[in-house]
């Protein structure tokens, strides 16, 4: 199927037009009465380049009665259309504004896609019993001290929206899409202004999504099914920079943003059928990420914990294969800008607990030599560096790379985690170095480093007499392995151990174990 062309800069004012009946946009600055809320909607939007329209208006105390409201944005990569039907705001008297949404409404989507031709789909969205509500935003509400700032609070037991048309270069796609939340509920608060201060918290017992297609490359179709429960997300975003249409104009526009997204329990189905079969389900008991971005500073988090997937297919040389893990992490945290100083680093990602059925065993270890243990991978470095140039100047980076300058320089790391548990034999580490970035000679090409790194493996003796035993390894080179590693280790405590301790020093001398290598 041709692929519409990605349109990022679009992504804030998708927001206005598909959720402008369900959550408002996030850059809305409202107040308390009935027309202020209405102008201040309207304003938002035509920030982001919506056109909102009504065809008639009716006022009445405390109360404001839209008529046919229509959104269009329109832009190179995408128009969108949306009948949002009619609109009431009402003053509730305490100090509130609430919103009488209509409970459906359609959303047309077009633009170019790949092949030179265009896309046309149409959405319809559903939200019946939808609770949306306006206050003046309290000391705790972020944006609060911004004039202008709204809290928003919002709850809906159902919202759905569902692919209803969806043609592409002239021809109607056979298929379906369909999305949903269920047990919605959450808060907006929002500042006003080129700086706002935009803060939110959305909660779903459930979030799902379905899709069954025609393979448009030939005969079958393409399904998927998600099931997601506990949602749970929370964000605080700061700046006008999001309606940029790249990061690096996005951040220097002031945008920043933190948040994280957490789930329970969620299952999978994706298959294929055809020409050639494929099936691929899975499940998960929890997880979530979390990103802090701004000018200064990236800190990504992400996890998955007791993961299980099962693939099979036509093209396989199994029936089935199923992989699994218990836990999941991955850690990415620097600076993004040059500084005086070197600022914190963080690089963590581990693989624990994994598994694989006996079947991909039996393929190179039918004799069950090897033990089958969940095994672990797992690496954790910490430290501080600078960067020298400035990463999102494309102009500075090449003309680094023309000098062959390094463009950042670390001053410390450490290796706060190694660990390879697998196939009976555990090799770990632990360590820490400086790097003098005045000599660029004891190791050339490098800053010197100077610090120690320990290393333990266990089991490593009888993990080689067993790959011996299965023939990967010849009984000749494993002799003079065990003559190398004698060179680097000594025995540890416990039968099978042996220990390293691998030195740097200031001379730039490597040493292992006290014996000089370097």
């Amino acid at each position: 199927m041709p692929r519409p062309r990605p349109a990022p800069a679009l992504s804030r004012r998708w927001g206005l037009i598909c959720g402008g009946g369900l959550l408002l946009s996030p850059g809305t600055a409202l107040a308390l009465t009935a027309d202020e809320a209405w102008n201040g909607w309207r304003d938002a939007a035509a920030r982001s380049g919506v056109i909102i329209d009504v065809e008639n208006e009716r006022r009445s105390s405390g109360r404001l009665a839209l008529y046919g409201v229509n959104y269009l944005l329109t832009s190179e990569e995408l128009t969108v259309r949306s009948a949002l039907g009619d609109i009431t705001l009402v003053e509730t008297g305490d100090g509130t504004v609430r919103f009488e949404l209509p409970p459906d409404y359609i959303v047309l989507v077009g633009g170019p896609v790949e092949s030179g031709g265009r896309f046309d789909a149409m959405l319809e969205v559903t939200a019946p019993d939808m609770m949306l509500e306006a206050r003046d935003a309290e000391p705790t509400d972020a944006g609060a001290s911004q004039p202008g700032s709204v809290a928003y609070t919002y709850a809906a037991p159902q919202v759905d929206m569902a692919l209803t048309r969806l043609v592409v270069d002239g021809a109607p796609m056979d298929g379906s899409l369909s999305t949903g939340l269920r047990g919605l509920s959450g808060t907006h608060s929002i500042g006003a202004g080129a700086e706002a201060v935009v803060s939110s918290t959305l909660n779903a017992g459930q979030a799902l999504l379905d899709m069954d297609f025609a393979n448009p490359d030939g005969p079958g179709r393409i399904r998927m099914a998600l099931s997601v429960a506990d949602v749970a997300s929370t964000s605080l975003t700061t700046g006008e920079g999001a309606a940029e249409a790249d990061l690096s104009s996005m951040l220097a526009a002031g945008f920043a943003t933190e948040g994280s997204v957490l789930h329970g329990p969620a299952t999978f189905e994706i298959g294929m059928t055809g020409a050639e079969q494929f099936d691929m389900s899975g499940s998960a008991r929890a997880g979530g990420l979390s990103l802090a971005l701004n000018r200064e500073t990236l800190d990504y988090r992400a996890q998955q914990s007791d993961l299980a997937v099962t693939f099979s297919g036509s093209q396989m040389p199994l029936p089935e294969v199923s992989v699994g893990f218990a836990e999941l992490d991955t850690t990415v945290a620097m600076p993004l800008t040059p500084t005086e100083t070197p600022q914190p680093v963080q690089l963590t990602t581990a693989l624990r607990g994994l598994t694989v059925s006996d079947g991909v065993w039996n393929l190179f270890d039918p004799g069950e030599v090897l033990p089958r243990e969940p095994a672990t991978v797992a690496l954790s470095l910490s430290g501080a560096a600078r960067w020298l140039v400035d990463m999102f100047d494309s102009a500075a980076v090449a003309d680094a790379g023309e000098a062959s300058e390094m463009p950042a320089e670390i001053e410390r790391l450490s290796i706060d985690e190694l660990l390879v548990d697998a196939i009976g034999a555990t090799l770990s580490g632990a360590g820490a170095f400086t790097f003098d970035s005045d000599d660029m000679e004891s190791f050339p090409g490098m800053p010197a480093p100077e610090g120690t790194l320990n290393l333990s493996l266990i089991g490593g003796n009888a993990l080689l007499d067993n790959l011996t035993l299965m023939g990967f390894v010849p009984a000749d080179q494993a002799m003079g392995i065990r003559l190398m590693t004698g060179m680097f280790t000594r025995p540890g405590d416990g039968p099978d151990a042996l220990v390293s301790e691998i030195t740097i020093n200031e001379q730039g001398h490597v040493l292992a174990n006290g014996q000089r290598i370097k």
